[in-house]
């Protein structure tokens, strides 16, 4: 994905871009557009689930429920 579009995800989704977003897209592009916080595990032992890692990841809504914010911290939960 690129910058626009992360932040029409974002929009979309009633979040807005984590403070250290502009760090963690650089290492989202680096793992090939999974999530760089579980890329290297997933790929060595759950390489069959890698798809779930694909950022915007399938954990996003349950960790802005749980934190405010995604893991990773790419996004966090609007104003």
């Amino acid at each position: 994905m690129t910058r626009d579009e992360y932040i029409e995800y974002a929009k979309q989704n009633g979040y807005v871009l984590g403070k250290i977003f502009d760090k963690m897209l650089s290492a989202v592009e680096k793992c090939d557009g999974y999530c760089p916080c579980k890329y290297a595990i997933y790929k060595k032992t759950k390489p069959e689930e890698l798809e779930d890692i694909k950022c915007p990841c399938v954990f996003v809504e349950e960790d802005m429920e749980k934190h405010g914010k995604c893991h990773c911290g790419m996004f966090a939960k609007g104003e």
